[in-house]
């Protein structure tokens, strides 16, 4: 697992032969993946994150992180790396909301 969250913890999902679609990666170790590639993301500054009060629902093959309103827009580096973070998920047959 360690190899597999520390290949997986940037970049784009379809170039590991994990997140292929023939694949069946387990629930947990998608999870596990997606919740350190948040952490990545949201933790990018050296300094000690300012983060709010989050919430995942996960439902099947969609998962959706919940921000407080009005939180993404005065961090729009962060909200383009969630957009693209989206995109990498959804080529995966994940579905990743935020707001």
């Amino acid at each position: 697992r360690l190899a597999l969250l520390t290949r997986a913890q940037r970049g784009v999902l379809l170039k590991l032969p994990e997140f292929a679609v023939e694949a069946a990666l387990a629930e947990h170790d998608r999870l596990l993946v997606w919740l350190l590639r948040q952490a990545v993301i949201l933790c990018r500054s050296r300094a000690k994150p300012d983060l709010p009060d989050l919430k995942v629902e996960v439902t099947g093959t969609r998962i959706r992180l919940v921000l407080p309103e009005g939180w993404l827009a005065h961090r729009p580096l962060t909200q383009r790396a969630l957009e693209e973070e989206s995109v990498h998920w959804h080529a995966v047959g994940i579905k990743y909301l935020f707001a």
